[in-house]
């Protein structure tokens, strides 16, 4: 019988044992659902989506594309596979 209750939050709560198996694989699926800003929403910081998403439509595109190539540039300086090339 699954002996499930539902939180404050409305996110149902297993009985699964602290730190077992189960209770991580439902802590995991509770990750997979959270929205990718979430934790800047948390924090009380706008993430750049979120201002990304804030202008119009027609500006959104090359805003993303500045992000983007913010990020790839971001990622190869820091990947130690790249040396120093």
């Amino acid at each position: 019988m699954n002996d499930a209750r539902t939180d404050v939050s409305g996110s149902t709560c297993s009985s699964a044992a602290p730190g077992s198996v189960e209770d991580m694989d439902e802590a995991s699926e509770r990750r997979d659902d959270a929205p990718a800003s979430a934790s800047h929403a948390d924090a009380g910081e706008p993430s750049a989506i979120d201002a990304i998403e804030a202008l119009p439509l027609a500006e959104r595109a090359p805003r993303y594309q500045e992000l983007a190539d913010l990020l790839r540039s971001d990622l190869e300086r820091s990947d130690p596979a790249r040396g120093d090339a």
